[in-house]
């Protein structure tokens, strides 16, 4: 158990007895997960000898200060952010580890300071959006009660009214029944992140970029007889594009997966994707992964007229009209 607070008096060796102690800043380093992190430390010293002391609380303090430079470095989540963002929805601990997946026990240790895997961290920080918390109870529903998740999605709802991703992703919906916004943020996230590893691509237009995400919903559709986004497609001039593209396009920016950015080229204007935050690909299997490697490897780094005459060539695409949905 944690000391509550430090001891009025310590005792110092070198004096042998009980003594008063002041405080001092030194750097110490810790062992954190194999890395070395230094810190200013909280040192108590005898104030008769100058010896350095030793009390369990402020140690503990020390401790602290060292796990939360580690993850800050390292972008993961602590404990009392993530009572904070427990707190907000109003859920008990017990219920918050239902809804993400997680033992209680694990959670607890978290809220208390032990560092988190960098999949749970990332989960965590997703569920500090509602909109994005939203989609993660939607996937808990077996895990809890049906009063539980109805009152948490009341709650999440009413938390979402002014939220622009909420209002885009509830759109999207409607156009969209079966789409999975966390698999949907992941696959674009995963499908940029290895443009740029494979091809050193910065960005992806914006036709390119409709063109890799059917053929990855295709890919993934042939293998297990449904797309991997739950994204519809629709026949264009150009090739298949999701239904309500643009709104596509709004949501994964104001969520944080991509940043748009125009740029006016001999009198056209190229809209480049970039990835914001790749993250997101927490949310995808080794399974799926793998999957949208062997897409962007054999189509990635095609010209983009090439990969609109691939899509032509399509008997989905040939036996459908103009804005006709395409099955996958």
């Amino acid at each position: 158990m944690k000391a509550k607070s430090p001891a009025k008096k310590l005792y110092c060796e070198n004096c042998g007895k009980l003594v008063d102690y002041k405080i001092e800043i030194k750097k110490e380093t810790y062992d954190i997960r194999g890395e070395k992190i230094t810190i200013d430390a909280k040192v108590p010293v005898c104030v008769h000898c100058g010896s350095e002391l030793m009390d369990v609380y402020i140690d503990d303090l020390n401790f602290e200060r060292a796990y939360k430079e580690y993850a800050k470095r390292h972008n993961l989540v602590y404990g009392d952010e993530i009572k904070e963002i427990r707190s907000k929805y109003g859920i008990s601990q017990e219920l918050f580890a239902k809804i993400l997946g997680i033992g209680r026990a694990t959670l607890a240790r978290l809220e208390s300071g032990a560092l988190p895997s960098e999949s749970i961290s990332t989960l965590i920080k997703q569920a500090e959006n509602p909109s994005s918390f939203l989609s993660i109870l939607e996937g808990a529903k077996e895990r809890i009660s049906i009063r539980d998740y109805e009152r948490v999605k009341e709650k999440v709802k009413s938390m979402m009214g002014e939220d622009e991703t909420g209002e885009l992703e509830e759109f999207l919906r409607k156009k969209n029944p079966g789409l999975d916004v966390l698999k949907l943020y992941g696959t674009v996230s995963y499908m940029l992140k290895v443009m740029k590893d494979e091809f050193n691509a910065s960005y992806v237009n914006k036709v390119r970029f409709m063109k890799l995400l059917w053929f990855v919903d295709s890919a993934y559709a042939k293998e297990y007889g449904k797309g991997l986004t739950g994204l519809n497609y629709a026949h264009l001039p150009i090739g298949p594009a999701p239904e309500s593209h643009n709104i596509l396009m709004e949501l994964l920016e104001s969520a944080g997966v991509i940043t748009i950015e125009e740029e006016l080229k001999d009198d056209y204007e190229i809209f480049k994707i970039i990835l914001k935050d790749e993250s997101f690909e927490a949310y995808l299997t080794d399974e799926e992964k793998s999957l949208i490697d062997e897409v962007i490897k054999k189509f990635g780094n095609l010209p983009t007229k090439k990969l609109i005459d691939i899509t032509h060539d399509d008997s989905k695409w040939i036996s459908t009209s103009n804005g006709e949905l395409m099955k996958l």
